[in-house]
């Protein structure tokens, strides 16, 4: 049985198109300790839970994708913009490459992060191709 994670070339593809469809700067991982006062939003794309083997063919994950838009005067969520960028990211959804194939979208809210920014998540299951 191979048991080889690709867990760095599968965030840098998500990555990727996520920048590409959002038009926002996308991290790997986990959010930077500090953004940018000019950034309005920005994405954190993870594997949630790690990568579980299933076999000779396949394996399998959660992909997070957590999409941060920056607070209104007075730390008011500004959710006409947190809402967009949910919707233009899930509708990336399903996605598929030689790599992986990403579906089955759950929206997770996940309020304000008390640096700024209002968030939310979405949860996105993942099946790896091996």
């Amino acid at each position: 049985m191979n048991t080889e994670f690709n867990y760095d070339g599968i965030l840098a593809d998500v990555c990727a198109r996520l920048k590409d469809a959002l038009g926002v700067e996308v991290y790997a991982g986990s959010r930077p300790a500090a953004v940018e006062r000019a950034r309005n939003a920005f994405a954190v794309a993870s594997l949630g839970g790690g990568i579980t083997d299933g076999g000779d063919t396949y394996q399998s994950s959660r992909l997070l994708v957590s999409l941060f838009a920056r607070d209104r005067q007075g730390g008011i969520e500004d959710t006409p913009a947190l809402g967009a960028l949910v919707r233009r990211c899930a509708g990336l959804f399903p996605l598929s490459c030689g790599l992986y194939v990403a579906q089955d979208v759950r929206m997770l809210y996940s309020g304000a992060d008390t640096l700024g920014f209002h968030a939310a998540s979405l949860q996105v299951a993942l099946i790896i191709r091996k």
